[in-house]
């Protein structure tokens, strides 16, 4: 078994199961061996940076390779063959606006994602358990995928799907290959995370008038998604999302931060057991 704990200093968002969520839309994670309230004590509710008299490192091809480098070097310890991935991570979110399901139900701003990836030889996920938690431990959503179709058994839907490759990066270099050749800028910061030295990548978009953003009661005028990475084995340490407002304040309105990334720790029976589910939609 491999397992990496991630504990007090470091926090994350998996933006995705590779683009999936637990809905069309919603993005998922996952982790072990930490319970929600384990969880919910091990991280804090904002995750102090300081970039202060650090340069900024602009040349983006440069920039890009650094980033391919260190996340194929993160996700080569844990991408190993067949076996259980199980990964959690803790999502911290400000918006004006509430988020709901399309059953209604309320998505609560600040969460636990859980996610199962059952891993083919060539490191695919053929099977997957999602698992969305309130703070306090209350079940939000169960979403899995299995024979190729995507199930989410909260609001009753399903659709078609095929293996993927998990991205213990939450999309981000690939988000970094699409900047490539579009508009948006690339960038690299040295920073300090909760007293360590980290690297800062943002792909930042600015506009050239003010945007409306849903959930949002003021206008933005730019926005940067960042990833905190260790310079050393590439881990992800944090992910951000940010909006500059049309009044020049900066506004995080989400952090992911990973509590726990293990490979080959099978599932409980009683996750398992959701594999079995089906919805009739």
């Amino acid at each position: 078994m491999k397992k990496i704990l991630i504990g007090i200093g470091f926090l994350l968002l998996i933006g995705s199961l590779v683009t999936f969520g637990l809905t069309r839309t919603a993005h998922s994670d996952n982790g072990r061996e930490l319970s929600p309230s384990a969880a919910q004590s091990a991280v804090s509710t904002s995750v102090p940076v300081s970039a202060h008299d650090h340069p900024e490192a602009t040349n983006e091809e440069t920039v890009y390779q650094t980033i391919q480098t260190l996340v194929t070097r993160w996700s080569g310890a844990f991408l190993q063959g067949s076996g259980w991935l199980h990964v959690v991570t803790h999502h911290v979110r400000d918006k004006d606006e509430r988020s709901l399901l399309p059953n209604g139900q309320t998505i609560p701003p600040n969460y636990i994602s859980e996610t199962w990836y059952h891993l083919n030889e060539q490191g695919q996920a053929i099977e997957v358990i999602a698992l969305m938690r309130s703070e306090d431990g209350g079940l939000v959503q169960i979403s899995t995928f299995r024979d190729n179709v995507w199930r989410n058994l909260t609001v009753g839907e399903k659709w078609d799907g095929e293996p993927f490759v998990p991205q213990l990066d939450l999309g981000f270099s690939a988000d970094a290959a699409r900047a490539q050749i579009g508009e948006s800028r690339l960038i690299q910061r040295t920073v300090v995370l909760k007293g360590r030295t980290a690297w800062q990548f943002a792909i930042r978009d600015e506009w050239s008038s003010f945007l409306q953003v849903r959930g949002y009661s003021q206008p933005a005028i730019s926005a940067e998604r960042r990833a905190y990475l260790d310079p050393q084995s590439g881990a992800l340490l944090l992910l951000e999302r940010v909006l500059v407002m049309a009044d020049g304040r900066e506004r995080i309105i989400e952090q992911v931060e990973p509590i726990t990334i293990e490979y080959g720790v099978d599932p409980p029976a009683e996750v398992v057991a959701f594999l079995r589910q089906e919805v009739t939609k």
